[in-house]
């Protein structure tokens, strides 16, 4: 999730009537039922038959919640995601289950969509507890190593951050990250490795995994072809834009990865959004198509603001920020260093379709038009 974006979550929570309205509006062909408040309390929510949405709740973050997806296989609970791993999580995850009439014990496999913490940590403790079964993209083990080694993944994440001249960023962020320290069990090896284009049948459930490379390395979709569902995890969010090549090791062109999995899924046709964050419903295909959009347009508003030597501290301190418009300074840390993380692929981009060059100086980089 892009933490800049996810600044606004609180605003939109108070004007969720309108957000739900307008996924209602673009709701594909699918049959998905769901209230529209729904997404915005913590209570477990049936999305389509045997399908239920559960909101996890994130301890140190700008959005609601995490949804985690609980299919009634017939054969076992296959989950998509596992939330992050806090004693909260851990409670309300159980409460969600205990609704349904289930517990812990009835989760047969865990798909992940990636490996950030409010994705990965807990179906990886759950996995070393009970022995579930759990699965993560492939493109995810060079990441998961540096993880294991050093499970300080923020701090690993942004140390790009000198590149982009804002190393006093990453002294005002370590701090607050130092709230939820991280764990080797939040780390541990998944049972089984994602390929793209794998089929994952369990009872009355068939799911094809697509790689969606961008947001992270090893990021998945999943297509549930009967249900007309896609599982989104961050790479496609309903009313803000996901962060790019946020992970422990280094994503060069992370930027431009994501927009060909963008147009990827836009080829997969019109499905029922089943995102990580936010209501569900809206048309994929749609959405898909509005966040190319978007980037695109801040690809053109980030060039406008080259001149000769500038870095991506610089240029994003000349943008705004989220739909309130606001100053990089008017984020909180943890949004900012990803906004600026953010205009530093976008510059990445450019520089690689000929409009800008760059240089190294001093460790940081500059950039100025070709």
């Amino acid at each position: 999730m892009s933490m800049a974006e996810a600044a606004e979550e609180t605003e939109a929570a108070r004007a969720a009537d309108n957000v739900a309205e307008a996924a209602e509006a673009a709701t594909s062909s699918a049959t998905v039922s769901t209230s529209k408040l729904a997404w915005a309390r913590p209570e477990i929510e049936t999305v389509a038959p045997g399908v239920h949405r559960a909101p996890l709740p994130l301890p140190m973050d700008g959005l609601t919640a995490v949804n985690v997806y609980i299919i009634e296989t017939g054969d076992g609970l296959l989950l998509i995601d596992g939330g992050w791993s806090v004693p909260e999580g851990r409670a309300q995850l159980d409460a969600h289950l205990a609704k349904l009439g289930y517990s812990v014990h009835d989760i047969a496999e865990i798909l992940v969509t990636h490996i950030h913490r409010d994705h990965y940590s807990l179906a990886s403790v759950l996995n070393q507890e009970l022995g579930t079964k759990v699965w993560l993209g492939d493109g995810e083990r060079e990441n998961l190593e540096l993880l294991q080694d050093e499970p300080r993944s923020g701090k690993l994440s942004f140390q790009m951050l000198s590149e982009t001249g804002a190393d006093h960023l990453i002294a005002s962020f370590h701090d607050w990250l130092d709230v939820q320290p991280e764990t080797a069990r939040d780390w541990a090896t998944p049972s089984a490795w994602l390929h793209d284009e794998m089929v994952i049948e369990r009872g009355n459930t068939r799911l094809r995994a697509i790689a969606t490379p961008g947001h992270t390395q090893g990021h998945f979709v999943f297509v549930d072809d009967e249900r007309s569902l896609l599982y989104s995890g961050d790479h496609i969010l309903p009313t803000i834009t996901p962060s790019v090549g946020f992970e422990a090791v280094r994503n060069t062109q992370a930027l431009a990865a994501f927009l060909e999995s963008l147009q990827r899924v836009a080829q997969l046709g019109d499905l029922a959004l089943m995102p990580s964050h936010g209501p569900v419903g809206m048309s994929s295909k749609e959405r898909t198509l509005a966040l190319l959009a978007h980037h695109e347009e801040r690809l053109e508003q980030i060039l406008a603001q080259v001149d000769a030597g500038e870095t991506a501290y610089k240029v994003a301190s000349d943008l705004q920020w989220t739909r309130r418009q606001l100053t990089l300074d008017g984020l909180e840390p943890f949004s900012r260093a990803l906004a600026v993380i953010e205009t530093e692929y976008h510059l990445e981009l450019l520089d690689a379709r000929g409009v800008l060059t760059s240089e190294l100086v001093g460790g940081v980089r500059f950039y100025r038009r070709a």
